[in-house]
């Protein structure tokens, strides 16, 4: 695990996830990012450099992204690292994405497809990636 990183991680293994959006899992983890040193979007929108991020954390020069839903469809994943790579001073990527989602009658495993491409890319970037994965449901079921 990328150092200094495990209250983050813990911020994101909740039980009432289920079912909401990227920007509600980031408001209901809000308080305890925040309590750890995170500047969080919820209060307004937060720019870095040209791109707006969910999370930015100064001590750590980390860049918080969180996704739900379709973040592997829309290509979510691969525009952070992309923005990223734009950005002076930054040292890790966090990204937050569910474990899996059912759309459209099929199951994505987000989690494990972004840990995969982080895998493929480890020491090809000039920063950490940290891959956090969560439940989007409560019963740790994919409905």
């Amino acid at each position: 695990m990328v150092a200094n990183m495990e209250r983050t991680v813990a911020a994101f293994k909740r039980e009432d996830l289920a079912g909401l959006k990227s920007n509600d899992v980031l408001r209901r983890v809000a308080p305890a990012l925040e309590a750890d040193g995170w500047q969080i979007e919820t209060r307004g929108k937060l720019l870095f450099g040209w791109f707006e991020v969910d999370g930015w954390h100064e001590k750590r020069r980390a860049v918080l992204e969180v996704e739900a839903g379709r973040a592997t469809e829309s290509n979510a994943i691969y525009r952070n690292i992309l923005r990223t790579l734009t950005l002076d001073n930054v040292r890790t990527l966090v990204m937050a994405v569910p474990f899996a989602y059912r759309s459209r009658n099929r199951v994505a495993h987000y989690h494990r497809l972004t840990t995969e491409l982080a895998e493929r890319l480890e020491g090809r970037l000039p920063f950490e990636l940290l891959i956090i994965g969560y439940r989007l449901n409560a019963d740790g079921k994919i409905h």
